[in-house]
């Protein structure tokens, strides 16, 4: 999923987190590796050109199928507040060991610390 986030007037410059939901589609165990690509966006920029931050995250399944998984992933601190975020999953990584099974991206929360 890609999408351009413009942060509130009110973040205060600093950190970025980002916590995913998301499901396993079976029952087996493994870790799955997700990926939030990040680009800073200025006004008269090109939205195709090379992301700035690459923040992964590798999370063990629940071993439930399709229960609800929340998985918080590493910080980021942006230097403006529009941002290109590109969510997804690496099942190329050798630490994907979830092998051929889905895993539903079920939503996505941006947590930020606003100015005081």
């Amino acid at each position: 999923i890609t999408a351009t986030v413009d942060l509130p007037t009110d973040w205060d410059g600093g950190a970025i987190s980002i916590i995913l939901y998301w499901a396993p589609s079976t029952a087996d165990a493994g870790n799955v590796v997700w990926q939030a690509i990040v680009g800073y966006l200025a006004n008269n920029t090109q939205i195709d050109r090379a992301y700035d931050a690459l923040v992964e995250s590798i999370v063990a399944t629940p071993a439930v199928a399709e229960q609800m998984t929340e998985s918080a992933m590493s910080t980021f601190t942006p230097t403006i507040n529009r941002l290109r975020l590109c969510i997804a999953r690496d099942g190329t990584s050798v630490t994907d060991t979830y092998n051929a099974h889905d895993a539903w991206l079920v939503g996505i929360q941006i947590n930020y610390t606003a100015d005081s």
